[in-house]
């Protein structure tokens, strides 16, 4: 099994997370709670975790700030950023980022949080099976 992760929002989008994830459930998916900026970078950097949906106002931080410092820490970990900034500036920043996928609060519904999911972690694993690939077996 693998987890998912969300971060804090200033708006509850939570009822519309939830019905995501129990969407993807029948796939094998779990999810895992609501993190602040802090404890949300700590529990992405674990590596347990096959998407990191993250709001881009957190409090402390933004999520723009967190997705710049776990992509230094060579997570690899997809990450959705979630925002109502609706600034074609954010969407650019979000994506040279890293960003696996941009989506607009007021876009969000299931079928819309479902497809990203389900595009983000298939991604990430067709990449991871690529790099290792290319690595070759070891010796």
């Amino acid at each position: 099994m693998c987890g998912i992760v969300a971060a804090v929002s200033n708006r509850n989008i939570v009822p519309v997370l939830v019905q995501g994830l129990q969407r993807l459930e029948y796939r094998g998916y779990d999810s895992c709670g609501v993190a602040v900026y802090a404890g949300g970078l700590q529990r992405l950097l674990t590596g347990s975790y096959a998407l990191c949906l993250l709001d881009y106002r957190l409090g402390d931080g933004d999520g723009l700030q967190l997705l710049a410092e776990a992509k230094a820490q060579k997570c690899a970990t997809p990450i959705i950023l979630i925002t109502g900034d609706t600034r074609e500036e954010t969407d650019l920043a979000a994506m040279e980022g890293g960003a696996a996928d941009f989506i607009n609060k007021g876009d969000v519904k299931a079928d819309v949080l479902e497809r990203a999911i389900d595009y983000a972690i298939k991604t990430a694993q067709t990449l991871q099976q690529l790099h290792a690939a290319k690595k070759g077996p070891s010796s």
